[in-house]
């Protein structure tokens, strides 16, 4: 007997999730790979580790990157992270109140270093300040 042999994609046992849904879980796929990859990753690596074809992952990065959930390096060509991710970020971070929680560490850390505690996230070649904790000695520095 003969194996006939199937055109097109394998079909899934199950379903993630209706047809449609599935550009959302492949750009969820991309951004929690950048994160897992510190960040950044070129635009072949993601294709390549995700499984996806070179065009469709390069189709879902530019429709994340007009979100500003991600960007990509005008020297490298890297994909990164965006500003978008933070400020979606921020919303959970605002209703969880995670710097009252920090808080205390942040105190403590500063009474054994001596020094002025931030905290604060990456955003390209940028940090940006989400919380600070300032030490009492004469010199210090303050961010606005």
């Amino acid at each position: 007997m003969t194996e006939v042999r199937r055109r097109g994609r394998p079909g899934q046992a199950e379903p993630t999730a209706q047809k449609g849904a599935q550009a959302l879980e492949r750009g969820i796929a991309i951004l929690q790979y950048l994160e897992r990859s510190g960040g950044s990753s070129s635009v072949s690596d993601i294709s390549g580790s995700l499984d996806l074809p070179l065009s469709t992952t390069f189709r879902l990065l530019k429709v994340l990157q007009a979100a500003d959930f991600v960007y990509q390096d005008s020297q490298l060509g890297w994909w990164h992270i965006g500003l978008g991710v933070f400020n979606v970020g921020s919303a959970y971070i605002h209703n969880r109140d995670v710097l009252s929680v920090a808080g205390p560490f942040m105190h403590r850390l500063m009474l054994l270093s001596g020094e002025t505690v931030n905290v604060a996230i990456r955003n390209g070649n940028e940090a940006v300040l989400i919380g600070q904790k300032e030490c009492k000695s004469m010199v210090r520095m303050c961010a606005p």
